[in-house]
Order: C-alpha cells, then structure tokens, then sequence
C-alpha cells in the first residue's frame, strides 16, 4: 500500500480490510435482534455490528447495508453483502 500525502511509513491495515481495485473489503460479525445498532467492537476476525433487527426474512441484511452506507457516506447500492 502506498503511503498517503505527507506520511513517510504505509499504514498497516488489519487482515479484516482489504483494499482492491475499485472496491474495499471489510469483514463484519453481524449480531442481529440487538437493542440498537451499532459497533459494538474491532476483533481478530472483523468489525463486531449489533443490529437492531430481526435476522428474518432479510430485515438484519437490509439494516446493515443502511448502517454501513450511512456511517461511510457511501451510496446503499454500493455496499454489499457478498456472504
């Protein structure tokens, strides 16, 4: 990775984000029928999210796309569930 403008070392990214060409990676342990939704911690295998939805019928799905589209700035249609 290159360093960005003014930084003398690359940053050093945990193995649970992944930058490619035109697209970043970002593994989440969903915790779906949580009070509220939020991060709720950074752990070894990814970013911890409570989701405030019911893992029924897609509503957990569909609520962390919104949470994660919303907390990057990023449009819904470009995040995605990839499993």
């Amino acid at each position: 990775m290159t360093p960005a403008r003014g930084d003398s070392a690359p940053r050093v990214l945990p193995p649970w984000i992944r930058i490619g060409s035109g697209a970043v990676t970002v593994e989440v342990a969903a915790r779906p029928g949580a009070p509220r939704t939020a991060i709720v911690r950074g752990e070894p295998r990814g970013i911890g999210i409570a989701i405030a939805a019911a893992a029924d019928k897609g509503k957990a799905n569909d609520s962390l796309v919104r949470f994660i589209a919303k907390l990057t700035g990023a449009a819904r249609a470009s995040v995605e569930i990839v499993r």
